[in-house]
């Protein structure tokens, strides 16, 4: 149970700094476009409907990732205070 909690934990912060990543993505998909169009004039992606609709699709995705990794995260809480406690109700909650 101990290397098991270890784990959750590290997965759990992995999980958080991909969600920070995923959120910067988001927030300059925009300009990332943009940059992308003014250097290549063929190409139709310029319309800012379209780089509203990307940044959403980006949060979108970091929401559907948080809840699992939300989840891991009580899961390590609870695990590690079954330890701490050696408390058998507590297991079964986590």
């Amino acid at each position: 149970m101990k290397e098991t909690t270890k784990w959750a934990y590290f997965l759990t912060i992995i999980g958080s700094i991909r969600i920070g990543f995923i959120v910067l993505i988001a927030l300059f998909a925009g300009t990332l476009i943009s940059a992308t169009c003014s250097a290549n004039a063929m190409l139709a992606v310029g319309d800012p409907s379209f780089r509203i609709f990307i940044s959403f699709l980006y949060f979108l995705v970091a929401v559907f990732y948080f809840l699992p990794t939300y989840n891991l995260n009580k899961f390590a809480s609870n695990a590690q205070a079954v330890l701490r406690d050696n408390d058998s109700e507590e297991l079964i909650t986590s």
